[in-house]
């Protein structure tokens, strides 16, 4: 048995805050379009979160490029063929990133020509008053956002590794867990806001409420999958294997199971928020984290034993 990992921390990192920005940019370009305006707020913070992280994301994913041979192998795969390295998952994903950081750093531009320090600046103030162009290109790059979300746990189940193929399930299960990840960031820019919305939190808290619901459902749909497909090196190596502690307490209970218990408190009992949504914030963030990590490494070390 051999326990090589060959996936590093720097894809767990990469995968996870690419989910966060994905899920909190279009999260909050929900929020703006079905409050008619009056959550904007929210799409302004979902581009100040997306754009930093998911250029952090890229560096370590280019750090983990310019080291890793298996990586190369998923790229360009077959002979290193053009034809195969268009329609490569990778390849695919690569393109998505691209479009949605570059929309997202035009989008910033419109918003920052909102703000007092930097509305006059040089360029910037170009894309003053031109909202009606901002909503066009932030619907446009919230459909991005939702692929950004979702390929990442299509992306592994496009490998041989039998945890993350054996279902068709991981794409939904990254796709719920980026969502819930880019709610509890923008929960906490409603913490640091100088003028908080009540309301507002509690609205992020409702949706992130039915989000862990969903994700909790889509973890039984894998756990399932995992079971009938792939028992030894999927199911059991989830949840009894080295990582079964982790899953178990910090994805289930941690991540999944506390943080919805305080969002079914803080909704029934409206006037004790503040703390408490804080803490749910980051315990869902914390929870997102061991999603990739753990099912990255488990599935790995299942693979080579």
């Amino acid at each position: 048995m051999h326990n090589h990992v060959v996936w590093p921390m720097a894809i767990v990192i990469y995968l996870f805050l690419a989910g966060i920005a994905g899920g909190a940019f279009y999260s909050g370009a929900l929020a703006e379009f079905y409050s008619g305006g009056k959550y904007r707020r929210l799409s302004k913070w979902g581009t100040y979160l997306a754009l930093p992280l998911i250029l952090i994301g890229v560096i370590m994913l280019i750090f983990d490029l310019g080291r890793s041979p298996y990586f190369w192998h998923i790229i360009l795969k077959d002979n290193f063929t053009p034809l195969v390295v268009w329609s490569s998952t990778m390849s695919v994903g690569t393109w998505f990133l691209t479009i949605f950081g570059v929309l997202s750093f035009i989008i910033l531009l419109f918003w920052l020509s909102e703000e007092e320090r930097t509305k006059d600046w040089p360029i910037i103030n170009r894309f003053k008053g031109k909202d009606s162009v901002r909503k066009f290109l932030t619907f446009i790059n919230m459909i991005v956002g939702m692929l950004v979300a979702a390929y990442t746990g299509i992306l592994l189940a496009s490998t041989s590794v039998p945890m993350w193929h054996a279902t068709p399930f991981l794409g939904l299960l990254f796709a719920c867990s980026a969502t819930s990840t880019g709610l509890a960031a923008l929960m906490l820019c409603h913490k640091a806001a100088n003028d908080p919305d009540e309301e507002m939190l509690h609205l992020l808290g409702k949706a992130d409420m039915d989000v862990i619901f969903l994700e909790l459902a889509a973890f039984a749909l894998l756990l399932i999958g995992l079971g009938a497909f792939a028992p030894e090196l999927g199911l059991k190596a989830l949840i009894t294997g080295p990582y079964g502690i982790a899953f178990w307490v910090g994805i289930v209970i941690c991540g999944l199971i506390f943080p919805l218990a305080i969002e079914i408190y803080v909704n029934k009992f409206p006037t004790l928020t503040l703390g408490l949504t804080t803490l749910a914030a980051v315990l869902v963030l914390v929870g997102g984290f061991l999603v990739r990590y753990v099912i990255i490494y488990a599935g790995q070390i299942a693979w080579k034993a």
